[in-house]
């Protein structure tokens, strides 16, 4: 789960708190609809990576994911943690080298140890998909 949604369930936020609902129950639709219309409303960063990254963690619907992490990455350009969703979620839908250069953005703005693995793991996956299909 992305810092800064760990955060705000630390802080015991209301979004917070509806982040860890939906992680306990990913299936609470009510929920999901108040969080997805609150990123809508609110231009919450937060709140549109939150839905980004449940979309992505449930390999629901990446695009539906993409747009999430593309619209919190509008709102809050400099912040790691929407960077990082972005580069994640393209990572998932295998787009290496789009998903390298935003992951490696996000190593830039906070270099913790998981956001150097993600672009090393999206390289790696991104040259493994180029080789495999230059063999076929």
């Amino acid at each position: 789960m992305p810092r800064a949604i760990r955060r705000l369930q630390k802080t015991g936020s209301w979004l917070g708190r509806l982040l860890g609902l939906l992680k306990t129950d990913p299936g609470n639709e009510a929920a999901r609809l108040v969080l997805s219309n609150l990123a809508v409303a609110t231009n919450d960063a937060a709140a549109h990576n939150g839905v980004a990254y449940l979309l992505a963690e449930r390999s629901e619907d990446l695009s539906e994911a993409l747009k999430y992490a593309q619209q919190g990455g509008e709102i809050a350009p400099d912040n790691a943690s929407s960077v990082d969703a972005l580069g994640w979620i393209l990572h998932m839908k295998g787009v290496y080298a789009a998903s390298v250069t935003c992951l490696a953005r996000a190593v830039s703005k906070e270099p913790t140890a998981r956001r150097k693995y993600h672009p090393a793991l999206a390289y790696l996956q991104g040259r493994r998909s180029n080789s495999g299909a230059s063999r076929a």
